[in-house]
C-alpha cells in the first residue's frame, strides 16, 4: 500500500492541513497549531484561492488543524499530542482540533458564509450551497488532541469513524462531536477533563471578527463601489448612546479604533 504521509511541526505552519486524498496521515512529533502569526493568524490574502483556504470557509480564520475531505483516511496520532497554540487558542475561539469534513456546517446552517465550501460563486438568498463533503471510512488513533476552543473531533454525517486509543482533553464544548453519523465506533478513549481556564468569553470573538471587518471587509467593499466616497464618509458620522449624554459622542471610525485599542490591551495582559 500507499505509504503514510509523516507530518511535522513545519506541516501546519501555512494553515490547516487539507487531507484531500486517502491514505495513512501519521504525526510524528507534538504540534502546537498557530498559523500565519505574522497575519495574526488571518488566512493571508494570496492563500484565499479555491485550492488553498477559500474565503468563504476561513473568512473567520482557521477553524481546524486538520480537515478531512477524503475516503478512506486514517489519522495516526503516533503517540504524540496535538492542540491549539496558547496564543492562537485565545484568538481564535471557533475551532476544532479535527475536522472531519471540508466545511464547519451543513448547507445553508451555521454562522453566515460558513456554510458555503470551496470554490462556490456568491448564493442567492434561499439557493441551495454546495454539497458538503462528508467522507467515509475515516480513524483517528493513537495519541491526544489537547487544547481547543471547541472540540477535539468534529464532524457531520461521516459514515465508518472509529476513534481508538485517543485522550481528548481541555476542549470547551465536546470531546468527539458528529453530528448525522453512522458506524461510529469509540473505543479505547478517554474524554476529558475540559477546559478549566478559558481566557475570554464570546464577545471577545464578536470583537476580533468585527475588528477584521473593519480594517478589511470595510474598505476593500468600499472601494469596489461607484459610491466609495460617500460611504467612506459615514464612517466620519457623529453617533451617540443612549444614556451616555454628550460625553458618549463619537463617530464610528472612533468607535472603531476604541474597539481595536480595548482588544490591543486584552491581549497584552
Amino acid at each position: 500500500g500507499r505509504e503514510a504521509v509523516e507530518l511535522y511541526q513545519k506541516d501546519f505552519e501555512r494553515g490547516t492541513y487539507r487531507i484531500r486524498s486517502a491514505g495513512t496521515y501519521r504525526l510524528m512529533e507534538d504540534v502546537e497549531f498557530g498559523p500565519q502569526k505574522e497575519h495574526d493568524y488571518w488566512v493571508p490574502a494570496h492563500l484565499r484561492g479555491a485550492d488553498d483556504y477559500p474565503h468563504a470557509q476561513y473568512y473567520l480564520g482557521f477553524f481546524a488543524a486538520m480537515t478531512v475531505e477524503a475516503d478512506d483516511v486514517v489519522i495516526d496520532l503516533n503517540g504524540h499530542t496535538l492542540r491549539q497554540s496558547e496564543e492562537f487558542y485565545l484568538l481564535q475561539r471557533f475551532f476544532n482540533v479535527i475536522e472531519l469534513n471540508d466545511r464547519l456546517f451543513v448547507a445553508n446552517e451555521g454562522v453566515a458564509s460558513l456554510n458555503y465550501q470551496r470554490a462556490d460563486k456568491v448564493v442567492p438568498s434561499g439557493a441551495a450551497a454546495g454539497d458538503l463533503v462528508a467522507p467515509a471510512r475515516v480513524t483517528v488513533k493513537n495519541g491526544v488532541l489537547g487544547r481547543s476552543s471547541h472540540a477535539g473531533i468534529h464532524g457531520n454525517r461521516v459514515s465508518g469513524l472509529t476513534v481508538e486509543n485517543v485522550e481528548v482533553e481541555d476542549f470547551e464544548v465536546a470531546g468527539i462531536q458528529c453530528n448525522g453519523c453512522r458506524e461510529v465506533d469509540v473505543s479505547g478513549c478517554r474524554v476529558g477533563p475540559s477546559a478549566r481556564a478559558v481566557p475570554a468569553a464570546a464577545t471577545f470573538a464578536h470583537a476580533r471578527f468585527l475588528d477584521l471587518y473593519a480594517s478589511l471587509a470595510i474598505p476593500r467593499g468600499f472601494a469596489k463601489d461607484a459610491q466609495s466616497e460617500e460611504l467612506l464618509a459615514l464612517l466620519d458620522e457623529e453617533v451617540r448612546f443612549a444614556n451616555r449624554g454628550d460625553a458618549g459622542a463619537t463617530t464610528v471610525r472612533g468607535a472603531l479604533e476604541r474597539l481595536k485599542a480595548g482588544l490591543d490591551l486584552y491581549r497584552a495582559d
